[in-house]
């Protein structure tokens, strides 16, 4: 199976887990849009993991959700799977 002229393969399903798991624990969509550029999910949170600040990926209210190291486990699993 191809997509965009490349073939489909475990990485590309690793990748798509993590897109996905950012989606879902920042709330925000794949492409972000602000005034100035656009930026994608992934690029976004890992700018956030690099400056020390992994609990700002997860979106306001969801941090009930469990324990602080946990949650910053999701946001560091994602960031992996997403990124080289």
């Amino acid at each position: 199976m191809m997509l965009l002229n490349m073939p489909c393969m475990e990485k590309s399903d690793v990748y798509s887990f993590g897109v996905v798991m950012l989606e879902l624990l920042s709330g925000k969509r794949r492409h972000l849009v602000q005034l100035v550029r656009s930026w994608l999910v992934t690029d976004w949170a890992w700018s956030l993991v690099r400056e020390g600040r992994v609990l700002d990926v997860i979106e306001d209210g969801m941090d009930e959700l469990g324990p602080r190291e946990v949650l910053e486990r999701y946001v560091l699993v994602a960031i992996l799977s997403s990124h080289p």
